[in-house]
């Protein structure tokens, strides 16, 4: 499929489970979640309908375990650089996830407020944090300084 949700046949769309698409990174990702569907439909209504632009949405992904609440925006891969934001000890903790210098994945536990500044963030490339940044001390994602990144 291409940017905008298109088969090899242009008048024919898939979205869903079974779709395959380029991520904002441009690698072909298959993503099995519910918010991916519903950003996809509404994406490609609006699509029919003339609008311009491709697929841009962050995926994002939340889980509870026992009693702690697990948040991801963005995609990652195994080679990201990790950077932890937050205190264990102190019940929530964050998880950058850098390719690069690129910001590309946010993991939350218990940190509702870093999930929603993360989606914002991941969403707008020039406002995205560099690992530099949030290894300060004194880092909070959502004062976080747009640092080109």
């Amino acid at each position: 499929m291409d940017h905008r949700l298109r088969i090899s046949d242009d008048r024919v769309s898939a979205i869903g489970d079974c779709a395959s698409f380029p991520d904002l990174a441009g690698r072909h990702v298959r993503l099995e979640s519910v918010q991916n569907a519903g950003d996809q439909a509404r994406f490609l209504s609006t699509a029919l309908l003339g609008a311009g632009g491709g697929y841009r949405a962050v995926p994002w992904f939340w889980s509870h375990q026992f009693d702690l609440k697990l948040q991801f925006a963005g995609l990652g891969r195994a080679s990201d650089e990790c950077v932890v934001a937050g205190g264990v000890s102190g019940g929530t903790v964050s998880v950058f996830r850098f390719a690069g210098d690129e910001l590309v994945r946010v993991e939350s536990v218990d940190c509702p407020s870093d999930h929603v500044a993360a989606r914002r963030r991941l969403a707008r490339p020039c406002c995205r944090p560099g690992p530099d940044e949030v290894k300060r001390p004194e880092f909070s994602l959502r004062g976080a300084r747009t640092s080109g990144h």
